[in-house]
């Protein structure tokens, strides 16, 4: 998550200060090859930091995977395009690359703080808890414990799937909106 955010809103914040995006418009290359071509070289890197986490995790620490590890893969390439389209988002919603740096910082540690990262938030006061349920990263969490430490379909509680793919509608219409590869 903190490196998709992150690394989105910071890299193309950088490439819009440096003027890259903008010779970009001006190539032959279409922008949207560019886009797609910067999501997928993240989504790559992403695959690499799952099986990383999830090797280390097995292998180091003897932890057990119960359920399926394909869903797990699924579930967190969603979760990477979400915490990528939220960085476009702040790509688009801010002007130079510092503050991109502290948006996406902003936002991203209060989420693993409050969306049960280090601790479950069912233990969090109960108007708090009706509020972070809904965070992006805590549903997407939910549904990865449920496949990989309960062994069960993310499908039997449909509900987290809404509130992820809701987050990616949301994210994916403001930075349509918002992003521009130039500032003109």
């Amino acid at each position: 998550m903190n490196s998709s955010i992150q690394g989105v809103a910071i890299g193309m914040s950088k490439y819009r200060e440096d003027k890259i995006l903008k010779r970009i418009v001006t190539t032959p290359l279409f922008p949207w090859r560019f886009i797609i071509a910067y999501i997928s070289a993240r989504l790559i890197i992403n695959l690499v930091q799952i099986s990383l986490i999830l090797v280390v995790g097995v292998f180091v620490f003897d932890a057990h995977i119960y359920g399926n590890l394909a869903l797990l893969y699924l579930f967190g390439i969603l979760g990477a395009i979400l915490f990528q389209l939220i960085g476009f988002t702040i790509a688009g919603l801010v002007k130079t690359t510092a503050a991109a740096e502290g948006m996406a910082t902003a936002i991203a540690i209060p989420m693993m703080f409050l969306a049960g990262v280090f601790f479950p938030i069912d233990q969090l006061p109960k108007w708090l808890y009706s509020v972070v349920q809904y965070l992006p990263l805590a549903p997407l969490l939910r549904m990865i414990r449920q496949i990989g430490l309960e062994s069960l379909s993310p499908f039997t509680n449909p509900i987290n799937i809404i509130i992820v793919l809701s987050w990616i509608v949301i994210a994916l219409l403001i930075s349509i909106w918002k992003f521009r590869l130039s500032d003109e």
